[in-house]
């Protein structure tokens, strides 16, 4: 598990290495005045590729440094209204994509939350992305978040195939992935 755990950390970090690199020349091309509508998308579809292999070498990374017991807690306090607000946002053109309808039910007097800001994104991110991903066109997700008996939950609903009573267990494992019809 050790070697495994030193393997995965050094082939994510040298795939991060020009996977940024990808990123910040895309950064650079899509600012140029001269591009055309279909460079312009060529190039934002090299973009969202990129940061969505960045964000898996990122999990890659993260599992590897939990199982290596090196997994470092950034906890700050902010407002989670703010965050999934952010997140929905950035999702919305997916949703709108597929004609999902994308709702969300935040009480508006949440409590400040203290937790590690990057994972809970990361872990909103994952939910909210297969929700869309699973959810047929024409469907339904909900985000909602209340704060009740001293804690404050944060929910994503969505009208999807479900996952079977019997796979349940297994989606906690990791890279396991159950085919879209389970």
């Amino acid at each position: 598990n050790k070697l495994k755990g030193d393997f995965l950390a050094t082939i994510s970090h040298e795939l991060r290495t020009p996977l940024n690199s990808i990123l910040g020349f895309s950064d650079v091309l899509l600012s140029s005045d001269t591009l055309t509508e279909k460079q312009r998308r060529w190039i934002t579809n090299i973009q969202t590729s990129g940061q969505k292999l960045l964000a898996l070498i990122n999990d890659i990374l993260d599992l590897a440094k939990l199982e290596a017991g090196r997994m470092d807690l950034n906890v700050s306090s902010f407002p989670i209204q703010g965050l999934v607000a952010e997140l929905c946002d950035m999702v919305r053109k997916s949703a709108e994509d597929k004609s999902i309808q994308l709702q969300v039910e935040i009480q508006p007097d949440l409590p400040e939350v203290t937790l590690d800001k990057v994972k809970v994104r990361q872990i909103l991110t994952n939910l909210l992305s297969n929700a869309i991903k699973f959810t047929p066109q024409g469907g339904c997700v909900t985000v909602d978040g209340f704060f009740d008996g001293g804690l404050v939950t944060i929910g994503v609903m969505d009208t999807g195939i479900g996952i079977a009573t019997d796979h349940i267990e297994e989606i906690f494992e990791p890279f396991h992935q159950l085919d879209g019809s389970e």
